[in-house]
């Protein structure tokens, strides 16, 4: 006779295992400094998805520390542009923010890929003052994206969320069993 407690456990643990694997992505940061010929300077934290699954959401962060010189004027905005083939890419185009003296500015991108291939981008950044635009960054990406066993990531999610409760279902039908059997032993 089967043992559907055994089974359902293995199925249970094989379908947790693909299920959290598939919410692993491989990220990358680089701390960059920088300093400006108007007397600016400070630090970039990028903060970029090097490998995703395609079909999945991901953020490109760049984290701004602006250091103003005690000669210089004070920065008005940080602008920057993410330019790469991504099937979905939000925002679009040259985002602003304004600086606030002594915080930190965060820049955020979301992004989506829909096939599994090689992904190319330039990340620019400016530092916008009322004397014009300086360039701190321009930034070549390569993305991965790859396939999960060759399916869309949603459709493995939904197999292994199924398998679970499948798996699931043989170890309470198991439980089931052997309550029924004490309950006609006694």
């Amino acid at each position: 006779m089967l043992n559907f407690r055994r089974i359902g456990l293995i199925l249970l643990s094989i379908s947790l295992v693909i299920l959290a694997s598939t919410y692993m992505e491989k990220r990358e940061t680089t701390v960059i400094p920088f300093a400006t010929p108007s007397g600016y300077s400070g630090s970039i934290m990028l903060d970029l998805p090097v490998r995703l699954i395609a079909g999945d959401k991901s953020e490109l962060k760049a984290r701004v520390t602006v250091i103003v010189s005690s000669t210089g004027s004070t920065p008005a905005a940080l602008a920057g542009r993410l330019e790469a083939g991504f099937e979905e890419l939000s925002p679009l185009g040259r985002v602003s923010v304004n600086l606030d003296i002594g915080s930190d500015v965060e820049l955020v991108w979301t992004l989506r890929t829909s096939t599994a291939t090689q992904y190319p981008g330039n990340l620019w950044l400016w530092l916008v003052s009322d004397t014009g635009e300086e360039l701190l960054l321009v930034r070549e990406l390569n993305l991965d994206s790859r396939s999960y066993l060759g399916l869309q990531i949603i459709m493995v999610r939904i197999g292994m969320i199924l398998l679970m409760v499948v798996s699931l279902m043989m170890v309470g039908f198991d439980l089931l069993n052997r309550s029924r059997r004490r309950v006609r032993q006694d």
